[in-house]
């Protein structure tokens, strides 16, 4: 729970902000089907009047921003009228998907057409802190997850995306297509970052730095600079190596590639596996 206060002169407005999900007192004889939870949450306050708790409906305004004072809001604004009894009160709001990113956030209430000041902070329960720099983007189907480094991003209309950690300033991890996962490193990528969220689905980086994943199902498991770059690519690791073919596999080594369709280079330096279902294990230049 939630505690700031704010005063003008004859009206005082004690806030109260509670998260929590309904909780169902008995389990049922059968599953129920799973419901996305949504972005509202339930805010709760106490109204004083002239210094006594009021009651009586009125009309309260909330904002959202990035910045104690000034900044820019975030999402859009809520203006309700909210039944008040005994200075208690108690009103959904909803911000909308990606409102809380992990950054911070500040509540602005306008009561009766007065603002008051300053804004409140909204402050994370305990609970929350033991995830501190995960995040979660609301979809109807299944919400895209993010952990690591703020900047690290999933393209807009992505559903079903992880990344799970890692980034940095200029080297963020993204993923942009759907069901995409980037589950660590730097300056990797699941998808193809192309106008389409849905054509290169289900790639998968495991980390390394700069690494990439842009077709559907490659994986690109580490290392440094890997490409997979077909339907089912795989590049295990190392360093400079592509995989280019249908199912094509490079286990590691460097500056290694398999182009043709099922085709492998299990190691070494400079290999090529460019027909179908060809074979390198390894050595140089071959």
């Amino acid at each position: 729970m939630y505690r700031r206060f704010a005063v003008i002169p004859g009206l005082a407005l004690a806030i109260a902000l509670l998260v929590a999900p309904a909780v169902q007192g008995s389990s049922p004889a059968a599953p129920l089907a799973a419901s996305p939870l949504g972005t509202a949450f339930t805010y709760q306050g106490r109204l004083l009047q002239g210094g006594a708790p009021a009651t009586g409906s009125f009309g309260i305004t909330f904002k959202l921003y990035d910045a104690l004072s000034g900044g820019g809001q975030i999402g859009s604004t809520l203006s309700q009228t909210v039944p008040v009894t005994n200075g208690l009160f108690t009103t959904p709001l909803d911000f909308g998907a990606g409102a809380f990113d992990g950054q911070a956030r500040w509540l602005e209430l306008a009561v009766g057409g007065t603002t008051l000041t300053p804004r409140q902070p909204l402050t994370p329960t305990p609970y929350a802190l033991a995830l501190p720099g995960l995040r979660t983007q609301d979809k109807p189907t299944s919400p895209n997850v993010l952990g690591g480094y703020i900047g690290n991003t999933v393209t807009n209309g992505v559903t079903g995306a992880t990344i799970g950690g890692g980034g940095a300033a200029s080297y963020l991890n993204r993923v942009t297509d759907d069901y995409g996962t980037v589950s660590g490193g730097r300056n990797d990528r699941a998808g193809d970052d192309a106008a389409s969220a849905s054509d290169q689905a289900y790639a998968t980086v495991g980390g390394g730095q700069s690494n990439v994943a842009s077709h559907s199902y490659a994986t690109a498991g580490g290392g440094w600079n890997n490409k997979a770059i077909y339907d089912f690519a795989t590049v295990g690791g190392g360093a400079g190596n592509t995989a280019s073919g249908n199912v094509a596999t490079v286990a590691g080594g460097t500056n290694n590639g398999a182009s043709g369709g099922g085709a492998a280079v299990g190691g070494g330096d400079s290999n090529t596996a460019s027909q179908l279902h060809t074979v390198v294990s390894g050595g140089f230049n071959n």
